[in-house]
């Protein structure tokens, strides 16, 4: 983070996969997820929204199928998040639904996971990735 504004620096060959809130586009809900495109829409016309990025749907759709293979490979192995998004009650839930085996977060944010991986668990077959 540099000077408030997060950095998004996902790029792979000319492909990019994250965008800051102010610098993706919040009419694009197809690249960015219906609440991605919101959350940069509500930056940009300066609504008071803390620095954060958002990973396209491209980069949730990969996710998702590395995650399906890796259990088809490897049922075992153990896959999971680390940093402030695992503490975040959406990020548990996508992770829920792709089967991640944990995640983690700042001790302060701990309460919340708990509670969003309870959530995530109870209202599972309701998930939807928009």
């Amino acid at each position: 983070m540099q000077g408030g504004k997060i950095r998004s620096e996902i790029v792979i060959g000319s492909k990019k996969f994250a965008y800051s809130f102010d610098e993706g586009d919040g009419k694009n809900k197809k690249l960015l997820g219906g609440k991605g495109a919101n959350l940069c829409e509500m930056t940009q016309i300066g609504l008071p929204v803390p620095p954060g990025f958002v990973i396209t749907t491209e980069a949730c759709r990969l996710m998702m199928i590395t995650m399906e293979w890796a259990r088809k490979t490897r049922p075992g192995l153990k896959v999971g998040i680390c940093g402030e998004q695992g503490g975040h009650p959406e990020s548990i839930r996508f992770c829920h639904h792709i089967k991640m085996s944990y995640v983690s977060c700042s001790p302060p944010r701990v309460p919340i996971a708990r509670l969003a991986a309870a959530h995530a668990k109870l209202k599972e077959k309701e998930y939807r990735i928009d």
